[in-house]
């Protein structure tokens, strides 16, 4: 921790992650990968680097188990994309170069318009239900 242990060691950022993993409770690769796992770790989406303002936002913020985040971070430390894809088959990595590049097959086999405006992380507060997944889909 070192350096950062002034935004770690500090009553807000244990209220911010606490509140984090309150709001997504789940791991958010896991969930991704049709897995439930309870979620432990609060990681930062892009890294802060001792940035306060970075560090304290609370839209940089995901909820990881221990493994799914040692192994993300690992990646992200080695300039390297982490293995695993989601339910349809895409990355769950957004920096792997397939990541909303792909044309799903339509019916019949026709491609459909690209998805590559579609973030593939779905916000916290929104809750992936079948209707959801028919509109992105559709889009």
């Amino acid at each position: 921790m070192g350096q950062h242990s002034k935004i770690y060691g500090c009553v807000k950022w244990q209220k911010l992650r606490d509140e984090q993993l309150r709001v997504e409770p789940l791991c958010r690769y896991c969930t991704q990968m049709n897995r439930t796992t309870a979620a432990d770790t609060v990681d930062h989406i892009e890294p802060h680097r001792g940035d306060e303002t970075l560090a304290f936002d609370p839209d940089n913020l995901q909820s990881l188990c221990k493994p799914c985040h040692d192994v993300h971070a690992d990646a992200k430390d080695r300039g390297k994309i982490m293995a695993g894809c989601d339910v349809n088959g895409l990355p769950v990595d957004a920096a792997h170069p397939w990541s909303g590049e792909l044309e799903p097959l339509g019916q019949g086999g026709a491609p459909q318009k690209s998805r590559a405006s579609v973030p593939l992380t779905v916000p916290t507060t929104q809750h992936v239900t079948p209707q959801v997944l028919e509109k992105v889909n559709n889009e």
